[in-house]
């Protein structure tokens, strides 16, 4: 599954201009999401019960693929529960003893047009969801998300959501970063 999916990746998103070409080459994606729904997520979602929010502590290889966007046909985890990653137990449970200092202010950054890159049709849609479950957030999008202001929101929120173009960097994670903040 890692391997299909990281393999077809580079190549979703080479004819932006071609509805169809692109549609094909997400397909094996599509598939590996699926995969994802039936075999991890929808069993831990079903186990779980009804819930707002769920933290992944995921390892081995199956940290390298997007739980967050599992699903198929009408099911996905978007719709179902927001997700958030912890790379280990401690450090969530850390995260989660902090009471003291914690903001509880929330910031979406959704940028779906970036120079160069082909645009993200959705990432509009995936910010009102996060707003329309949690109102109290602030969103930068199109000339509000400069890098000053993510970076600012970064310091003074108490949690983040970036819909937007990204690297990833499966060797060094920590320098992954949206792409329409480089230079």
């Amino acid at each position: 599954m890692v391997d299909t999916f990281w393999g077809v990746l580079p190549f979703t998103e080479l004819s932006p201009d071609d509805e169809d070409a692109t549609v094909t080459a997400q397909e094996p994606l599509r598939g590996v999401l699926a995969r994802l729904w039936d075999k991890v997520v929808a069993p831990v979602l079903d186990r779980v019960g009804p819930t707002r929010r769920i933290w992944w502590v995921l390892t081995g290889l199956l940290a390298a693929l997007p739980l967050h966007a599992a699903g198929h046909g009408g099911d996905l985890v978007l719709g179902r529960v927001i997700s958030s990653y912890s790379p280990t137990i401690k450090v969530l449970r850390a995260s989660r003893s902090r009471v003291s200092g914690q903001s509880d202010t929330a910031s979406v950054v959704a940028v779906a047009d970036a120079p160069g890159l082909p645009t993200l049709p959705r990432t509009r849609t995936e910010a009102f969801e996060v707003m329309r479950r949690f109102p109290a957030v602030t969103r930068l999008d199109g000339p509000t998300a400069t890098p000053d202001a993510v970076l600012a929101a970064v310091a003074d929120s108490g949690w983040l959501h970036l819909a937007c173009h990204a690297t990833s960097n499966v060797r060094d994670p920590a320098n992954c970063r949206p792409m329409w903040s480089m230079k």
